[in-house]
């Protein structure tokens, strides 16, 4: 049996709008993190709604995600380089 072929970029895509609109309706700050390759933006005018890319399989690292209710952006993200991965 033969498998149709996804496209993952208009998945993605079709997510994140997804979310993007649900941050606007409850009107809370949402964060979508997701993996390849690290990246933080705001792909859409909604300010409540933020996109992480973190670290893929290849590239072992991390994030220090805090949430502090009380700030401007709610969330702050710090990447965390494993020395040893960066071969």
């Amino acid at each position: 049996m033969t498998r149709p072929a996804i496209n993952v970029a208009t998945v993605l895509n079709t997510s994140t709008s997804r979310y993007e609109n649900e941050s606007h309706v409850c009107g809370r700050f949402v964060v979508l993190v997701h993996d390849h390759f690290f990246f933080i933006d705001q792909p859409y005018s909604n300010l409540l709604f933020s996109r992480v890319q973190t670290y893929g399989e290849t590239k072992v690292h991390w994030l220090k995600v805090r949430v502090d209710p009380q700030s401007t952006g709610v969330f702050s993200i710090e990447q965390k380089i494993v020395r040893s991965n960066l071969q």
